[in-house]
């Protein structure tokens, strides 16, 4: 998934001490994986190790609007209609309908 080694730079802090930060570049793989996600997270093998933990940058902006998303969806209203309604239409349906309103 990482298409190359590790990589350092030297980063000087405010005590004026310098550190080398390490850091690796996600192929297209990683990309789409680490998409999406807002808050911290472990990353662990197959077998449940854990090898590290990505925390991403998301601005406040970005989290504000999620905020707001989170709000308008009803938990509660999902988990019922998913327990009593079991008749619908599959996605090719939709789309098909759909395709169908452009004409």
């Amino acid at each position: 998934m990482i298409d190359s080694p590790a990589f350092e730079r030297v980063h000087e802090g405010e005590s004026g001490w310098k550190r080398t930060v390490n850091y690796l570049v996600a192929d297209n793989g990683m990309l789409t994986r680490l998409r999406g996600i807002m808050e911290p997270v472990e990353i662990r093998d197959a077998t449940g190790k854990v090898l590290g933990h990505y925390t991403p940058l998301v601005s406040p902006e970005t989290l504000e609007l999620c905020e707001k998303a989170k709000a308008l969806f009803d938990w509660e209203e999902a988990e019922r209609v998913a327990r009593t309604e079991h008749d619908g239409y599959t996605i090719e349906e939709v789309l098909q309908h759909l395709r169908s309103l452009e004409k």
